[in-house]
């Protein structure tokens, strides 16, 4: 089931009782069931809330980035599961999904299927990029997004002031990280405010000097 969310778009119809009934049918062996969604089953349960034990089961995998080799596989389907098959995407509608994808599976999905609508409907090469650079835009916003802001945000408050610090250290006083930290801070904000034209270059050689002990 891909798109899992779709189904509590209509709650009258996918209810308690239709996800019970599900769990039935998979406890006893008559359905194996693989869920694609953005969050873990127990997030929806909540957000709507729905009581059936069907939440409670599955395996959780979290899907990230393909490999190289699995890239490969999934573009050459069926021939790269199914002896004697022809795969369904040419090489050259192969190489511009992943050129346009990466290694990242909905993007492959998205850029996969636009290919083979081009084939359909008689487009060219351009056509396909506009059309995925809309589509793409479906693909939610991840955590990692965040993660990166924040890597970059503690390198520039923390990891280079220490670094411009250390310089301080290396042709000075002994200090440690925290008073490294302050004076590598201290540098970086003057070197902007002389950018800035707040403050001349004159007296960022004499605050430097002066933490050297040069007179």
């Amino acid at each position: 089931m891909d798109d899992f969310k779709t189904l509590f778009d209509n709650k009258s119809e996918f209810n308690n009782e239709f996800y019970n009934n599900l769990r039935s049918l998979m406890n006893h062996n008559s359905v194996m069931l693989v869920i694609a969604s953005q969050y873990q089953l127990d997030f929806y349960s909540k957000k709507h809330q729905l009581t059936s034990s069907f939440f409670n089961l599955g395996h959780v995998i979290k899907l990230g980035e393909l490999q190289e080799d699995e890239v490969k596989d999934l573009l050459r389907l069926p021939a790269s599961t199914v002896n004697n098959a022809a795969p369904a995407l040419s090489m050259d509608e192969q190489r511009l999904t992943q050129q346009l994808a990466g290694s990242h599976p909905f993007l492959l999905q998205i850029a996969g299927g636009l290919v083979c609508e081009a084939r359909q409907q008689g487009h060219d090469e351009n056509w396909v990029k506009t059309h995925f650079v809309q589509e793409s835009r479906r693909l939610p916003k991840s955590r990692l997004d965040s993660r990166r802001w924040w890597r970059g945000l503690r390198w520039l408050v923390w990891n280079l002031p220490v670094r411009l610090g250390r310089v301080v250290k290396f042709l000075g006083g002994t200090v440690d990280d925290v008073s490294s930290w302050i004076k590598g801070m201290a540098i970086l904000v003057m070197v902007i405010l002389v950018f800035t034209r707040v403050i001349n270059l004159n007296e960022v050689w004499d605050f430097v000097r002066d933490q050297l002990g040069i007179k």
